[in-house]
């Protein structure tokens, strides 16, 4: 298999998904150790997994989500999503919508169809209708997140430099965080919901109120080297955001934008 493009593990944590360049999705089942099976959805790179209750979705280069059940195996069902490159899908538990963002410069939300024990579609649930299309995006959108509290509350950034907050229920886009000079590769919200992060190509982080927008923290990278893959984490009820940047991860705290 090619190289891996995307990791997710399963809530239970029994199973590891992987997606691979070669347009492969695998299974590993953690607690054996080893390979439970290999997915072969698209034709064209598979740039993300996530967990969609006991099944998988992936999202692709040829513009297809797949929904994917593991037990047993089998391709459930796909469905043309975008007009480009599907960079990230992300399932919502708390309201079972699915959200994925593209190339095409969108933000698309979708009903997801209720599973059986089997992994396929209950017959009184409708498949992947889409609920809401967020644009304003002026590039290509690299990254969503839900938030963690807000129910219908999703962040989205991208190539014009910009990370937004959005109301799927709405499709109004609640906040928008200037100040990269460069493509945002990385968001996140913080546990609780009210804080989000936001990383740039240009190598700075910057932490904004998720509520009204104000900027709490603009951090630079000394060497501007590409900042990405954020995550927050609560040390003794404080929080931290951590980044990714040229092998190196970065620990910051909001509220200071110190280490």
């Amino acid at each position: 298999m090619y190289p891996i493009k995307s990791v997710r593990f399963s809530r239970s944590g029994k199973f590891l998904a992987t997606a691979h360049l070669d347009g492969k999705v695998a299974i590993w089942n953690v607690h054996a150790r080893g390979l439970q099976h290999v997915f072969a959805p698209h034709q064209m790179p598979c740039l993300d997994v996530d967990w969609y209750e006991d099944a998988l979705v992936a999202s692709c280069n040829d513009m297809q989500i797949a929904l994917l059940a593991v037990e047993p195996s089998h391709t459930v069902s796909s469905w043309k999503a975008h007009d480009s490159f599907i960079n990230q899908v992300r399932y919502n538990t708390k309201n079972q919508l699915l959200a994925s963002c593209s190339d095409d410069g969108s933000c698309k939300v979708w009903n997801m169809p209720k599973l059986e024990n089997d992994g396929r579609p209950s017959e009184s649930s409708a498949e992947h209708l889409l609920f809401a299309n967020l644009v304003g995006h002026i590039e290509r959108v690299t990254c969503v997140a839900w938030s963690p509290t807000e129910v219908m509350q999703l962040a989205t950034c991208g190539f014009d430099s910009t990370a937004r907050i959005w109301n799927a229920s709405t499709k109004q886009c609640l906040q928008i965080v200037s100040g990269h000079s460069r493509t945002c590769l990385g968001i996140a919200f913080s546990l609780d919901g009210g804080l989000l992060a936001s990383a740039s190509d240009d190598g700075t982080i910057i932490v904004t109120s998720a509520s009204d927008g104000q900027r709490l923290v603009e951090w630079h990278e000394q060497d501007r080297q590409p900042a990405c893959n954020l995550a927050f984490t609560v040390v003794d009820g404080q929080p931290y955001v951590c980044a990714g940047i040229q092998r190196r991860a970065v620990i910051l705290r909001p509220h200071t934008g110190t280490g």
